[in-house]
């Protein structure tokens, strides 16, 4: 999540709670009383019969029929029986059920509204009257269902019976946005992550919703939209050009989120996908980061990499700076560990190619690496993120833990501490003829510098005379401990014996500080040139 450089996220029940319910309805607009009053009752007795309380759509659907009908649905279903039926699917975009009753064999038929009109038998007066109202509907963010009928002589069902169908009407939903959503979209966009919300929504109600969230500045303008006839129409190389553009993708099928997802992936983009239906599964798991609300459905949670137990899209948020938090301290981890550890490297190989004693004993290195640097190692895991983090636009796939700036410190690093402390280890040996005062001298000198130059890994943007040394107190804790366990392997008897070394004068120590100094001088003019040419882009 810490890449993520584009989220796709699905309208309902991601941006929104998912609840749909039914706010209104609207009736025929035949002028006869009688006429309209039937399709009414016709209309309530589809939102039950119609119905197989699939989705939250279609639960508010019968929430609101019982309550028209004092709680008689049951009996109303016995007295309907259901003969056939064609279930819903994305591409037809409609329910159809056949009923016996009275000895008539009745076709009901849900779906999107403009589809239902398209396959009515309405009057274009009435036809035109019914799509402004669609549209004004849809720009209130309201989603619709639209409802018709006809009496048929078959006990079996096809595509093909689906027109030349009676209209009854449609009932307009209410979805109401997450809580906390719109300022979770705006810290997005000042972290530089792209956002495209992706729905199968009619195009004004999902319009609506996005405006709402104020996803961009004065409203969505109209070639920041498309819908999925539009993306049939277009190859895979003209939709790469638009993705940029477009912000909202409506009307869109299952497999259309998909093919948004792989296009934005073959530009390079790390895209995480947010959904919760069954619909949703397929683009959910071919995305780099699948994440779906606490209450999607079980097949959508099975492909999903991350679920929101608290259906909070602020925790995607969170979990994005999360990411990139634990990537930087990983980076000063791996510059701690592997410089410590070539440093070890080259002293050992530098005294065999020269033909000197070996200037350290393999105690003495599972010392500085378990018993000195072990809790500073724990320590550098718990570093407070930056605070600027989610300013800095994301690296995507460019990322890398050992980047440039790693490499060169690790080789300077460990150079610098390996060839120093031979050295030394050289010059004692030399000077005092004293192989076991020359190894403590260098094991010294590897340990406390390593104990001395965390501080300066804590950061790889802010120099040390800037940063806070003081606001991880576990990492100050551990050098202290380091830094005791050190001088108890010099003057402990014991530790003396064990690990073959004597104490240190004062002279000694002084020289040892002042090659841990000339290794954080190091590792500070190597961040200053570097961060100078190869500063993280800020947003804006």
């Amino acid at each position: 999540l810490g890449s993520v450089t584009t989220i796709c996220a699905d309208k309902t029940g991601t941006l929104t709670q998912g609840k749909m319910q039914v706010v209104d309805a609207m009736m025929s607009l035949n002028p006869d009383a009688k006429i309209k009053a039937l399709k009414q009752d016709l209309l309530v007795k589809a939102a039950v019969l119609c119905n197989d309380m699939r989705d939250p759509l279609e639960i508010g659907m019968m929430d609101w029929a019982k309550e028209k009908l004092k709680n008689e649905t049951d009996k109303l279903q016995d007295e309907y029986e259901r003969l056939d039926e064609i279930p819903f699917h994305p591409d037809h975009k409609y329910i159809a059920t056949l009923h016996k009753v009275k000895g008539k064999n009745l076709l009901l038929v849900s779906g999107a509204p403009e589809v239902m009109l398209k396959r009515s038998v309405t009057a274009d007066k009435y036809r035109s009257a019914w799509g402004e109202r669609f549209v004004k509907e849809g720009k209130k963010g309201r989603r619709l269902v639209g409802f018709a009928y006809k009496e048929i002589d078959k006990d079996k069902i096809s595509e093909k019976d689906i027109k030349g169908l009676r209209w009854l009407g449609s009932l307009l939903y209410e979805d109401p946005v997450r809580k906390g959503v719109s300022g979770a979209l705006a810290e997005t966009k000042r972290a530089g992550i792209k956002v495209k919300v992706i729905t199968g929504d009619y195009r004004f109600t999902a319009e609506a919703v996005v405006n709402s969230l104020k996803l961009e500045k004065g409203g969505l303008k109209p070639e920041q939209i498309m819908e999925g006839p539009e993306l049939v129409k277009i190859s895979d190389e003209e939709l790469a050009k638009k993705l940029d553009e477009v912000v909202l993708f409506a009307r869109t099928r299952p497999e259309q989120k998909l093919r948004i997802v792989q296009a934005l992936q073959e530009k390079g983009e790390v895209v995480a996908m947010t959904g919760d239906g069954v619909n949703d599964a397929p683009a959910v798991k071919k995305a780099d980061i699948g994440i779906v609300v606490e209450d999607a459905s079980a097949v959508a949670k099975e492909t999903a990499d991350m679920v929101l137990l608290d259906s909070n899209f602020e925790t995607i948020v969170d979990a994005i700076e999360e990411g990139r938090g634990i990537f930087v301290n990983l980076k000063k981890i791996v510059l701690y560990l592997l410089s410590d550890a070539f440093a070890e490297v080259i002293l050992v190989l530098g005294s065999m190619l020269v033909g000197l004693p070996l200037p350290i004993t393999a105690a003495q290195i599972l010392w500085i690496n378990l018993v000195d640097d072990g809790l500073p190692d724990f320590a550098l895991t718990l570093e407070p993120k930056p605070k600027d983090l989610m300013s800095h636009k994301p690296e995507g796939h460019e990322r890398k833990l050992m980047d440039g700036e790693v490499k060169l410190l690790i080789g300077l690093v460990s150079s610098a501490s390996g060839f120093l402390a031979l050295g030394l280890f050289y010059v004692y040996w030399r000077l005092t003829g004293d192989l076991v005062l020359a190894r403590t001298v260098a094991f010294t000198t590897l340990a406390i510098s390593t104990l001395l130059y965390v501080f300066s890994c804590k950061s790889l943007k802010k120099p040390i005379w800037q940063d806070n040394i003081f606001n991880n107190l576990w990492l100050i804790g551990a050098v202290m401990v380091g830094f005791s366990f050190q001088v108890m392997a010099l003057y402990l008897p014991g530790l003396q014996k064990v690990l073959k070394t004597v104490a240190l004068g004062s002279r000694e120590w002084l020289v040892v500080g002042g090659v841990s100094l000339v290794v954080i001088g190091m590792i500070e003019g190597v961040k200053l040139v570097y961060n100078r040419g190869h500063s993280p882009p800020k947003i804006g």
